[in-house]
């Protein structure tokens, strides 16, 4: 009788320390998931969105990219407006629904600062143009900048008065719209990375438009704006 006891009592200490040893496994499992959670969280409250409109997206979208990897961590091409939902290239290209031909620029805070995309923004676009940009002309073709945050607005309103502060564009004024984030709908897939995709048109296109020659007359000295720290 008393070996049997004695078994039972030998399967209860196991059944006891696996249950211990299982408790502590999950708590160290906790605490892991825990710390990895903290890590992502610490990481998505450095990933911020900035949206502009300037010209075709093709070459804003291209403009912003040759910060990417380093500084940028996406760009994408949208359509901003309110008067039709998910609208196609072609209801847009018309101009009847309103919208701007945008990007959404993707980037890390911890790596660079809103103040620095509009600085690209503005060696990207003419703000002072409020019926199009070069070679294209309509609404759909107008600069914006859209704020999300008080922060991007404060920003944006106090670089927009630098610049035309600046006299670079001598008595015309920057006109460039800083207004709320609405609605935006993401391009079509063949207007992402058109410039990669499709390289001979974007060239043909960009350089038959003038704007090489105009943003070299304005952003002479330093048409690359160069990162704090680059």
């Amino acid at each position: 009788m008393k070996n049997k006891y004695k078994i039972y009592a030998g399967i209860l200490w196991v059944v006891v320390i696996w249950f211990l040893w299982m408790l502590w496994a999950n708590y160290l499992k906790y605490q892991k998931d825990l710390e990895i959670k903290q890590e992502k969280l610490a990481q998505t409250e450095t990933i911020w969105e900035a949206y502009f409109a300037g010209w075709c997206f093709w070459c804003v979208e291209s403009g912003f990219e040759k910060y990417k990897d380093e500084w940028v961590i996406d760009v994408i091409s949208w359509y901003a407006g309110w008067n039709t939902i998910n609208p196609t290239y072609r209801e847009v290209w018309t101009g009847e629904t309103w919208h701007r031909e945008s990007v959404k620029v993707v980037y890390d805070t911890s790596k660079i600062q809103y103040e620095d995309l509009l600085q690209i923004f503005w060696r990207l676009v003419n703000p002072t143009d409020n019926e199009g940009q070069y070679v294209d002309r309509g609404f759909t073709y107008t600069t914006a900048i859209f704020y999300q945050t008080p922060e991007q607005k404060e920003a944006a309103e106090t670089s927009k008065k630098e610049l035309s502060a600046s006299g670079r564009y001598g008595d015309k004024e920057v006109i460039t719209p800083i207004i709320p984030y609405t609605n935006f709908y993401e391009a079509e897939d063949y207007h992402q990375d058109f410039y990669i995709k499709s390289p001979i048109r974007y060239t043909t296109y960009t350089n038959a438009s003038g704007r090489k020659e105009y943003l070299e007359s304005i952003w002479w000295e330093n048409i690359h704006y160069q990162i704090p720290g680059e």
